[in-house]
């Protein structure tokens, strides 16, 4: 569900909105509801939204529906950047508490993958050249997959990748070997 591109204006009335409307515990990642319509009072102090099933709590809001992240990130921040994501410190993307979220705009959340099922390799950014009968590196970035070598082993290619993913990428880098010194 791609995300609405809203002014600065929008945002503000939206920070004022959701600040009257939920409690957000930055600790917890808990979001719940403070103030409802008459007809909904059993809401309140209630989670809000439910789990969808990409895994991010959704919620039906002012005849919208929210990733209840990107409420917590605007409510904590006052921001609303083009994506919000969550820094997959646990794997959770129900996981709200504010260290677990981000900026995502700069693509960072797309360098958060693995390998793909029915990929040749597990190892991300690596994939069997059959041309050449070697593990072939490549890193996708800035729309492109640059080429960054052919090698006999498979472990190989994915340090091959590591490296250029940690010059890439920086902290949001997911590399293969991650306990290896950078």
């Amino acid at each position: 569900m791609p995300a609405k591109q809203y002014s600065e204006e929008e945002v503000f009335q939206l920070y004022l909105l959701f600040h009257d409307t939920f409690n957000y515990d930055p600790d917890t990642g808990s979001l719940t509801w403070k103030k409802v319509s008459k007809y909904h009072r059993n809401l309140i102090g209630k989670e809000v939204g439910t789990i969808h099933k990409t895994g991010y709590r959704i919620a039906d809001f002012n005849g919208s529906k929210w990733r209840v992240h990107r409420i917590c990130y605007l409510m904590y921040y006052g921001e609303l950047p083009d994506i919000v994501d969550h820094s997959e410190t646990d794997g959770s993307k129900d996981d709200n508490r504010i260290c677990n979220l981000r900026d995502g705009s700069d693509g960072g959340n797309q360098r958060n993958t693995t390998s793909h099922k029915g990929a040749t390799s597990p190892y991300l950014g690596v994939n069997w050249h059959t041309a050449s009968n070697k593990w072939r590196a490549q890193i996708k970035t800035k729309g492109r997959k640059p080429h960054i070598g052919l090698f006999d082993s498979e472990i190989e290619a994915a340090k091959a990748y590591d490296t250029e993913a940690r010059k890439y990428f920086k902290e949001y880098s997911n590399p293969n070997f991650p306990e290896e010194t950078r």
